[in-house]
């Protein structure tokens, strides 16, 4: 019996390390989201409030900071290229929350609008 309890703890600390760790590194705005390549759409997050990317086709800069835990975009500047077959959703980036390894992104209106995976 003893012995099932010690397993037991060290299982239950061992899960719960995890879940601080995991919950801390993935808090952080700050990196790279989405994937690079044509038609891609990408966000690079900067410490000290900038950002920059691409809404696939598009170039994207502006700014950012940390409203209690929702990231707020300023307004987003970026060129005005015509890309066919490029949906270019991440241009109407108002706000985000960090969800894990994902960064879901609302528009003015707070509709979600999409999603980014943590770059590698």
């Amino acid at each position: 019996m003893r012995r099932t309890q010690l397993l037991g703890a060290i299982a239950a600390a061992l899960l719960l390390s995890s879940c601080a760790a995991n919950g801390s590194t993935a808090a952080t705005p700050i990196g790279t989201w989405g994937e690079q390549g044509q038609g891609q759409p990408q966000l690079v997050i900067e410490d000290g409030g900038q950002v920059s990317g691409t809404d696939g086709c598009n170039r994207l800069m502006g700014s950012w900071e940390d409203s209690g835990g929702v990231i707020a975009f300023g307004t987003l500047a970026g060129t005005r290229m015509m890309c066919e077959e490029v949906d270019v959703w991440l241009g109407d980036a108002a706000s985000a929350t960090v969800d894990n390894d994902r960064l879901v992104i609302e528009d003015a209106s707070g509709a979600m609008i999409g999603t980014l995976q943590r770059g590698h």
